[in-house]
């Protein structure tokens, strides 16, 4: 059975790993005719059958209970969605969104991988769904083959960490962890979406030229820490729910690559620093007093 496993394995990922599994499995059983890192007890056939099969960290462990319990609802519905043709309305969707900015095409497959990985929570499907729609139309505007599918798979690959499906390392940590998945998906959405922000903006993938790079990275570093501090409710003490608001969006206004956004976001995150300034930190204990001794 492990043979049959092995040999499953070579076909989609390769005769390398397959092998180098192989080689492993032979240094566990004899490990006593190795010399050096790889010298050590041997163990029996029984022992490695049973490790390999018989245990939560097996082949038959909790990864695979978790697929074949939770996950493939997920995988279902997935597939009932994708032949419904709601992937296509996402395409359209986002090619009305952002089909008339600049570098459109591109835009485009960054918005249509984001909708897509809601329903897919897969790289692979996302750019099977999205990238025989983008890619000619970034080449078709003058985008090189290579840029064209770097974009789409970058931004593709966004999928898998995209809520609520996710993909099946999401399970698996909700399962280790003791939580809901529900948890897993809320937690994983702020930074999914500021992944997708970082690939909406060229400077943040260090293309451009440096000046707009180290700018960009400044916007989005100040944008992010706004978003902390919205989200943790403090700054330079705490924040009440309308500064919080504010700073939430501030945030967004920084990270998207706009100027005039980027303008008004910093005049709202200098608002909420100046009113803070001004304002006396409810709960504060007064400073001492000098005493001369």
């Amino acid at each position: 059975m492990a043979a049959f496993a092995g040999v499953v394995k070579g076909k989609p990922v390769g005769w390398g790993i397959t092998l180098t599994a192989v080689f492993f499995l032979l240094q566990t059983w004899q490990a006593d005719k190795f010399v050096s890192l790889l010298y050590g007890p041997p163990a029996s056939w029984s022992s490695m059958m049973e490790s390999f099969f018989g245990k939560e960290e097996g082949l038959y462990g909790i990864p695979v209970g978790i697929m074949s319990s939770v996950l493939i609802l997920f995988i279902i519905f997935s597939a009932f969605v994708a032949m419904t043709g709601v992937g296509d309305f996402f395409v359209r969707l986002a090619t009305a969104l952002a089909g008339r900015l600049t570098g459109g095409p591109a835009k485009v497959s960054v918005f249509s991988s984001a909708l897509l990985g809601t329903i897919s929570g897969s790289g692979v499907a996302n750019v099977m769904m999205d990238g025989v729609f983008t890619i000619p139309m970034m080449k078709r505007i003058g985008y090189g083959a290579t840029f064209a599918a770097a974009v789409e798979a970058v931004a593709s690959i966004g999928g898998q960490i995209m809520p609520p499906i996710m993909a099946a390392a999401a399970f698996i940590m909700s399962d280790f962890v003791g939580v809901p998945f529900r948890q897993v998906a809320v937690a994983a959405t702020i930074p999914a979406v500021l992944y997708f922000f970082c690939v909406y903006s060229p400077a943040l993938l260090m293309i451009g030229p440096w000046s707009e790079i180290l700018l960009a990275a400044a916007r989005a570093g100040l944008g992010i820490f706004c978003m902390a501090a919205g989200f943790q409710g403090w700054l330079r003490g705490p924040t009440t729910l309308a500064e919080r608001s504010v700073l939430l969006a501030a945030a967004v206004l920084l990270i998207v690559p706009y100027l005039i956004a980027d303008a008004v976001g910093l005049v709202l995150f200098a608002a909420v620093w100046a009113r803070q300034v001004l304002r006396r930190v409810p709960g504060a204990a007064p400073a001492p007093a000098a005493t001369l001794d």
